[in-house]
């Protein structure tokens, strides 16, 4: 009885197997009796796995046979498109880029079928689905646009170190520590240091090398500045 090795570890098992016992691999996939090229059609001996020729990753015979893309009839006689239904004649393993004459067919077809299953639904459960639908879209579209809004992280990042600090103190003898204010100030401005120009902690100063970064921190700091001022209250009233 002729042996084999599998095409992952190399252990070695008879024709038949279905599985190799040391790996498990799925050998009626991964191995293949007299596979054949899809590009030059060569066919090679049984446990090949590559071609010769072009490098292509070897098929069975099985997936070299023209088929209808979409009944999936067989015709070996040149024909090149289906006369039931229009769809090409294209061997399975031949299938691997986007048919895009058939794809509004087939976007069609699927939405007939959705339309079906949402027609069948209550008109308040299409409706809970739908906003819930808007509202993700939404929170995501905020997401990205707060992500890729420099200014107003640095605006937001300032703020925190502010608010870190004021909540240290004791509201009856309120004194904020500007040093380390300061240093959490100059953290934020080196982990930015690619979008701002110059900085200047005492004068209250940050230049953006974007314009659109300089607005976006000037909107960003004045909700900054009532957040500040909503957390001084708290903190005072303790």
């Amino acid at each position: 009885m002729n042996t084999y090795k599998c095409p992952k570890c190399e252990t070695e098992f008879s024709l038949g197997t279905k599985f190799c016992e040391k790996c498990g691999c799925n050998l009626e996939v991964e191995f293949i009796e007299t596979p054949t090229c899809p590009k030059c059609e060569k066919i090679f001996p049984t446990g090949t796995v590559f071609c010769s020729e072009d490098g292509a990753k070897l098929v069975s015979p099985e997936r070299m046979i023209p088929k209808c893309v979409k009944c999936e009839k067989v015709y070996t006689d040149g024909t090149k498109f289906c006369p039931l239904d229009g769809g090409k004649i294209i061997p399975e393993a031949l299938r691997t880029k986007i048919d895009f004459d058939n794809a509004k067919e087939l976007f069609v077809e699927k939405g007939k079928e959705y339309y079906k299953f949402f027609s069948k639904l209550p008109k308040e459960q299409i409706y809970r689905v739908v906003i819930g639908c808007a509202a993700v879209v939404v929170l995501v579209i905020a997401l990205i646009l707060s992500r890729s809004s420099p200014g107003e992280r640095v605006a937001r990042a300032v703020c925190d170190c502010v608010i870190t600090e004021i909540k240290r103190v004791d509201g009856s003898n309120f004194n904020v520590s500007h040093e380390n204010i300061r240093v959490c100030f100059s953290r934020v401005m080196a982990r930015h240091q690619r979008h701002i120009l110059r900085y200047h902690y005492w004068d209250n100063e940050v230049i953006f090398r974007n314009p659109r970064h300089q607005r976006q921190f000037d909107e960003a700091g004045n909700r900054c500045q009532r957040r500040i001022e909503r957390q001084v209250e708290r903190q005072q009233q303790r």
